[in-house]
């Protein structure tokens, strides 16, 4: 058991690594002129760190496109505040935040199969992938690597959810805040409840119908799920 841990943390060290080399050229880039000016460089609402600021981002009053993203906005807010439009703190959030994402692909997909060799193959495929440059490297695509980090920390968290047999409700609850969490930061994540579905297929749990209480285990399955269905339709 401890060796298999030095493999993950080895692994994933190495994942880090190499992810980090590949993409570290984002980090002297500045800003582009395809939506950084509208979204940050003259947007007089991440300007400000102030609870009227903050308060007019989530109720979205100046909404700057279709999307409901404030917690997006509310991380360039953070920089602003911080270093001004210096872009460097920017890119590295974005790599930062990439970085993350890549190693919960790895413990979501070792969740799913159990094999190291697979977990390293996909996480590595995510990680390198040259479609995900744009995502890193384009500051306004910030919603992008934030929502997916939330996202795959709820499908984490469900799987060990249904891994403990349903169980330890604090996993369900966290895999809820995280969904949440990850909504506010582009809409995109109203698919998680359907990936949630998929994944009680895939262990199994949503098959299992044939006894009574396993029929009991179905009526669970579908009233734990309503709560993320209903944010789902809202955001949707």
């Amino acid at each position: 058991m401890k060796q298999a841990k030095y493999q993950h943390l080895l692994f994933c060290l190495a994942l880090l690594v190499a992810t980090y080399i590949t993409f570290s050229p984002v980090l002297v880039n500045g800003f582009t002129n395809w939506d950084d000016p509208k979204y940050i460089l003259d947007n007089h609402i991440i300007k400000e760190l102030s609870w009227e600021r903050t308060k007019a981002i989530f109720l979205d009053q100046e909404r700057k496109s279709g999307l409901y993203a404030p917690l997006t906005y509310l991380t360039w807010a953070l920089e602003h505040h911080n270093v001004r439009l210096e872009p460097y703190l920017y890119h590295f959030d974005n790599l930062l935040l990439h970085l993350l994402n890549s190693v919960l692909v790895y413990v979501f997909v070792f969740l799913l199969v159990g094999r190291i060799d697979v977990s390293i193959l996909t996480s590595a495929l995510f990680a390198l992938h040259p479609m995900h440059v744009e995502s890193v490297a384009w500051i306004t695509e910030r919603k992008d690597v934030l929502y997916t980090f939330f996202m795959l920390l709820s499908l984490v968290f469900y799987s060990c959810y249904i891994k403990r047999k349903r169980k330890l409700y604090g996993y369900i609850i966290a895999a809820f805040l995280f969904f949440f969490l990850s909504l506010i930061s582009k809409p995109a994540a109203v698919t998680l409840p359907v990936l949630m579905v998929l994944l009680d297929y895939y262990f199994g749990d949503i098959l299992s119908t044939k006894k009574e209480s396993e029929n009991g285990l179905m009526w669970k399955i579908i009233i734990e799920k309503l709560p993320f269905f209903a944010l789902a339709i809202v955001w949707g």
